[in-house]
């Protein structure tokens, strides 16, 4: 995580959800780390979020928005730094980016390295991927289970419930014409049927790739019908002592 310098991204979240609250009506917002995606960001900003300076920066950050807007539910969105012992004691609830790669070595066995500004590891992901998965499906399921369990553990400890929405396989996916989709909505599908029936969390999405963008996700709408509905059926006991 990159920290803001001397409390302008607290303000800049302020006046950020000013401008968007007036448009729509919300129940919850969720501050993504602002300066992560700043250029003036660099190695030497980056700080553990369980430090104390890493603490103060989120919670003073949802203490502002939470001050004009205290009828929202806050939350940060974590992509790493899973241990349940860091105090997360001002967020209302977790909300955890789960996928199998990031339980394994799927991404180094393919190839796939987060370019973003050549398409060599979308080559590499389209010419092996979907072979190395079939390769071995369970070994890759067990892998996203073990980041589910892990989630489940920490919301249990931290005593929050969870919201997922970004998830549960491969992280990126050109929607490249003729990709086969398959093996990516199997690999979500029991990433949500095993999510769900956990009752740990109130919200989750069937995907990373939910929008309409990704037409090749999108050939197959009952898919998105019969998993929304699992997750609407799912049991809910994230408030329940267990």
């Amino acid at each position: 995580m990159y920290l803001a310098s001397k409390g302008i991204c607290p303000l800049l979240c302020r006046d950020v959800y000013q401008k968007r609250l007036r448009r729509k009506k919300c129940c919850a917002k969720e501050l993504e780390v602002f300066p992560f995606f700043s250029p003036q960001a660099s190695d030497k900003d980056r700080i553990a979020r369980g430090t104390p300076e890493g603490k103060r920066w989120m919670s003073e950050a949802i203490a502002v928005v939470r001050a004009a807007y205290p009828e929202l539910d806050y939350c940060f969105s974590f992509i790493s730094e899973y241990e349940k012992e860091q105090d997360v004691s001002f967020l209302d609830f977790l909300e955890l980016h789960i996928f199998m790669t990031m339980w394994s070595d799927f991404d180094q066995q393919v190839g796939y390295h987060y370019e973003f500004d050549d398409s060599t590891g979308y080559e590499n992901m389209v010419q092996k991927a979907e072979a190395l998965y079939r390769s071995r499906p369970e070994h890759w399921k067990k892998a996203l289970s073990s980041g589910i369990e892990l989630a489940v553990e920490w919301s249990r400890y931290a005593q929050k419930p969870l919201i997922t929405t970004e998830c549960w396989g491969v992280i990126n996916y050109k929607d490249w014409p003729l990709l086969n989709w398959e093996w990516v909505k199997e690999l979500c599908e029991y990433g949500v049927r095993q999510a769900s029936a956990t009752g740990r969390w109130v919200a989750m999405a069937t995907s990373s790739f939910c929008g309409p963008q990704f037409v090749g996700m999108w050939r197959d709408a009952d898919w998105h019908r019969r998993l929304t509905d699992v997750i609407h059926t799912g049991p809910l006991r994230a408030g329940a002592e267990e």
